[in-house]
């Protein structure tokens, strides 16, 4: 949306966590996706992850499969809900 290339303290760093947070604000369930480098972002996510109240939160390494990534997830709620994404 900004065509800003992923450099520290961006533009398009500032708007997403405004969009993340507005929705947080109100209750409502965000997801922040993408090719987040840490080393760029995780500030950001971290204060975002402050504001939320019950948040799950998920990081992958591109190395990984999206199979082992899938299996990472399922496994994860089930520890935090106790049941199968199924249910």
């Amino acid at each position: 949306m900004l065509r800003e290339h992923d450099v520290p303290e961006g533009a398009n760093i500032d708007l997403i966590e405004h969009i993340a947070r507005f929705g947080l604000e109100r209750g409502l369930v965000v997801i922040v996706e993408g090719i987040l480098h840490a080393v760029h972002f995780s500030e950001m996510l971290e204060r975002l992850g402050g504001v939320a109240q019950h948040a799950l939160r998920y990081g992958f390494d591109v190395g990984w499969s999206l199979a082992d990534a899938v299996e990472r997830i399922h496994r994860d709620i089930r520890a935090v809900t106790g049941r199968t994404v199924d249910e």
